[in-house]
């Protein structure tokens, strides 16, 4: 009997290789007249059946690839297989000074503020499901002073603490489910009471390497569920420390929504603090950052062969890239790469985005540095780059229909505000994504049902820092071409009632005193987005030279470098009803 290949799983195309096979000269069904018969629709029936199990192995067999899975908890599970677990949601976070009146009969001489004091924003009230709650990232404690207790810089992170409970039983060792999907693991802490006679309490740390790997250390091994969630597992007295029968193990972490809880200023007290309510809240910070939703499925893809590919060891940007990633808790995103091309080899240049924001501090750098040369193969000397940011300033007209919606004009503002700075965390504030203009003037459209169309201009901004008091020859490129130079924000020792500028014409930057000439500092090639000058400040506003520029072409797409990260900064929004 011949045989026929299948081309194609199609309904159409296995029905035609059904009745093909029925009219086979060995079939006696060969003269048969398939055309409106009864026996067409039986072999209708087979062919309805073999494409449905066909598409069901194709699925089944897709979700068991990294590369071709797209439900997140297989992508989670497969990751597994490469020893890579996936990046959780980040909480944002938000520095903030507390006050509390000591108003009670008798106040003791120091305060706790617990972690799970509870901290409310509305988002200047404006939209009421807006509402985020944020709690301390640790006990803060304060003294009694001038009647009242004074926490100073208290890291509120978006999100409420939450505890699991587990006690060993004696069997074999547990691997035990994080509850809550939302968690951020950055926020984790596991303790173990040795039992419910005697509550001594042994801290568990994270494992990171196999440097830790000893019999009696308290680790403990942080994976993906394949439930899309996170597990730990501890030892067995050969590589970690084992649970004992009757230990009561306590995991405490913070569950958190993520980038939604970015952009919030204005916070209160929710609850009272033991019996305490008069509680005020100052802000130290703007407003609150760096949240962070869990690694994208195309991120995982990504970045778990590199981790699986480096084992645990130094040599190519690629491995640098991912073990900083295991290495450096606050790291949002990494960037890494040679010197070859510019023949100074031996270096590897790394630049770090942390989850709020914030640079690495000295003692940061120094510490990641000397983690990392345990696992440096070859000679290569690690160079520590703070993230840059490209701002980009967006001024938008909304038109909307007044048909449409019921919602006054501040409150569209807020869902455009939120909605744009949402959107740079989201898609922007990571090395390599550079600025596209189209999608994000398609994205402010679809943020809320009655908007019809919007025009939308980006502007550019760039923080040079400046050393006080000594020349400053500064030199940056935009990459693209660009008009209208603006750089202000300092003054000059010479006089300090005035105000100084520095502005382009012509290709020369001039700087102004109070709006007149005083002299020509540097210069500006338009088609490059080059800009050079030099100038001794004495003072800044915020400790750099602020660059302004406009676009001179005619898209606002944007080019980052090694170390830059694109973020929307200033929003400026316009609503026009129709």
């Amino acid at each position: 009997m011949s045989e026929r290949t299948y081309d194609n799983l199609d309904f159409d195309g296995v029905l035609d290789s059904i009745i093909y096979y029925m009219q086979n000269e060995d079939s006696p069904f060969k003269d048969y007249n398939f055309d409106g018969s009864a026996l067409r629709e039986l072999a209708r029936v087979l062919a309805y059946n073999s494409t449905n199990k066909s598409y069901e192995s194709n699925i089944g067999f897709n979700e068991l690839h990294l590369d071709t899975a797209q439900q997140y908890n297989n992508v989670f599970s497969v990751s597994n297989l490469l020893s890579y677990t996936p990046r959780s949601r980040v909480s944002s976070k938000m520095t903030v000074n507390v006050t509390i009146t000591a108003n009670m009969p008798t106040n003791p001489s120091q305060l706790v503020l617990p972690k799970e004091t509870v901290f409310e924003s509305s988002n200047d009230g404006l939209i009421d499901t807006t509402r985020m709650f944020f709690s301390p990232d640790r006990d803060y404690v304060a003294n009694l002073s001038g009647g009242s207790y004074v926490f100073n810089n208290v890291r509120l992170v978006e999100g409420t603490w939450v505890t699991q409970r587990y006690v060993h039983d004696g069997g074999t060792t547990p691997l035990i489910r994080i509850q809550n999907e939302n968690i951020d693991t950055s926020s984790l802490l596991v303790n173990v009471i040795t039992s419910n006679t005697d509550d001594t309490v042994i801290k568990f740390n994270q494992f990171v390497d196999a440097h830790q790997l000893d019999p009696v250390d308290p680790i403990y091994y942080l994976s993906s569920s394949p439930s899309g969630g996170y597990q730990i597992e501890f030892g067995d007295n050969v590589l970690s420390k084992r649970l004992d029968t009757d230990n009561i193990v306590m995991i405490e972490y913070v569950t958190t929504k993520g980038s939604e809880g970015n952009g919030y200023r204005n916070f209160s007290a929710a609850t009272a603090v033991g019996s305490y309510t008069a509680i005020s809240v100052s802000n130290v910070s703007e407003f609150s950052s760096g949240g962070d939703n869990r690694e994208s499925v195309f991120s995982v893809r990504k970045l778990a062969p590199a981790s699986f590919g480096a084992q645990l060891r130094a040599v190519t940007p690629e491995d640098y890239k991912a073990l900083v990633m295991n290495l450096f808790q606050r790291t949002k995103d990494v960037n890494t790469w040679d010197n070859v091309a510019t023949g100074q080899a031996g270096f590897i240049n790394v630049a770090i985005a942390t989850t709020d924001g914030s640079p690495l501090t000295d003692l940061e750098k120094t510490t990641l540095e000397s983690d990392i040369q345990k696992f440096n193969v070859g000679s290569f000397t690690p160079i520590f780059h703070d993230a840059t940011q490209l701002l980009v300033n967006i001024r938008t007209t909304v038109r909307y229909s007044l048909s449409e919606t019921n919602k006054n004009t501040a409150v569209l503002q807020s869902i455009i505000n939120n909605g744009l700075i949402s959107y740079s965390a989201n898609t922007y504030e990571r090395f390599s994504e550079n600025y596209f203009h189209q999608p994000l003037t398609a994205h402010i459209n679809t943020l809320d049902t009655s908007f019809v169309n919007n025009t939308t201009v980006a502007t550019y901004e760039k923080h040079i820092d400046v050393i006080l008091n000594r020349d400053n020859n500064i030199e940056y490129s935009f990459n693209k071409r660009i008009k209208n130079v603006v750089i202000d924000e300092f003054t000059i020792s010479d006089t300090t009632d005035s105000t100084y500028e520095i502005r382009d014409l012509n290709s020369d930057l001039i700087l102004y005193r109070d709006g007149n000439v005083v002299s020509n500092i540097g210069n500006v090639v338009y088609s490059t987005g080059t800009i050079k000058f030099n100038i001794r400040p004495d003072a800044t506003t915020n400790g750099y030279f602020n660059i302004k520029c406009e676009s001179d072409e005619d898209n606002y797409d944007i080019t980052v470098k090694n170390n830059e990260v694109i973020k929307i900064n200033n929003i400026d929004i316009t609503l026009a009803g129709e």
